[in-house]
């Protein structure tokens, strides 16, 4: 198999993706598979991993990098300790030019509905396909009944369990990797995602810290990176875990809840609640058998959080 270096098929030999940065250095690596560092004052705008450049030599031998144009950003509102209560208008880009998006989610006795509901409002974007991986299914017996559950809710989110120590469900996630493609794993400390990346390729082993006491994961991945897997012909970006899930701009509620956006255009009143209003065409679907029930709840579940963010502004944290 022909290997693709970060991604970067049938480019220029001076083009390169930001593979890591550090204080002063952006990590540039090209399509041989060779890396090199530059420092940051050689691009005149802010690059992130993912990013595409080029390298350019100028007459007096300078090297700056040229931007290409991104086909997508993922980034999140920066968090906020719990004890500032002063908003933080700034983001953090975890990456860019994605092609496929991983959201880890441990099947501990941390794992919430509400969890996964943020991550996907927060993240969604049309262009970019993204799957919840549920893992660590061998510490939850009952891991059937809470896919059953996301099932019924949302059948339009897409879901896989795994375990490390499963070989089908790892063989099942590597089918879900598109050769030639690069994926952007997320989620909180813990959750298990660099030590699949461990299983995934074998240039590299990266770090890996076992839980703590509370149940909580530790910060083993510190800065966002870029991994080849060359075996497989596939590039990830690892990301740090992170507990504040947030973003600026308006959130997308028909990413969860498209039945009760579509049908709630049918309401006697355009800013219906669906909760005591007359003529509720989103009340009557539910009497009708349209909705579920459980599909509200979860609903408004989620609008009373957006408002009380709303009012708040500051990051949310799980």
């Amino acid at each position: 198999m022909t290997n693709n270096y970060y991604a970067l098929k049938n480019k220029p030999i001076n083009t390169a993706r930001i593979i890591s940065e550090n204080r002063i250095n952006y990590i540039l690596g090209f399509i041989n598979g060779d890396s090199k560092s530059c420092n940051k004052y050689a691009c005149q705008q802010d690059l992130y991993v993912g990013d595409i450049v080029k390298l350019n030599i100028t007459k007096d031998n300078k090297e700056q990098l040229e931007l290409i144009e991104r086909k997508n950003v993922i980034s999140k509102a920066s968090n906020t300790t719990a004890k500032n209560y002063n908003f933080s208008e700034s983001d953090q880009i975890l990456a860019t030019n994605i092609d496929q998006m991983f959201i880890f989610l441990p099947l501990d006795h941390h794992f919430s509905l509400s969890k996964l509901e943020r991550y996907v409002l927060v993240f969604s974007q049309d262009s970019i396909e993204l799957t919840i991986i549920l893992s660590k299914k061998d510490l939850c017996p009952n891991f059937e009944d809470i896919i059953k559950t996301i099932t019924l809710l949302y059948p339009n989110v897409t879901i896989q369990s795994i375990s490390i120590f499963e070989e089908d469900s790892i063989k099942e996630f590597k089918n879900r990797l598109i050769p030639g493609k690069i994926g952007l794993f997320i989620g909180s400390s813990g959750a298990g995602k660099s030590t699949l990346i461990n299983y995934l390729q074998n240039d590299i082993t990266l770090k890996t810290n076992k839980i703590k006491k509370d149940g909580k994961g530790k910060h083993t991945t510190t800065s966002s990176t870029i991994i080849p897997c060359n075996e497989i012909n596939y590039s990830i970006i690892d990301t740090p875990g992170f507990k504040g899930i947030d973003k600026h701009y308006q959130i997308d509620m028909e990413v969860l809840f498209d039945c009760i956006e579509s049908i709630g255009r049918h309401c006697r009143f355009s800013n219906c609640k669906h909760l005591t209003e007359p003529k509720c065409a989103v009340k009557q679907a539910v009497l009708d058998g349209i909705i579920d029930q459980k599909v509200l709840d979860r609903y408004h579940y989620n609008v009373q959080k957006l408002e009380l963010l709303t009012k708040r502004r500051k990051s949310w944290r799980f």
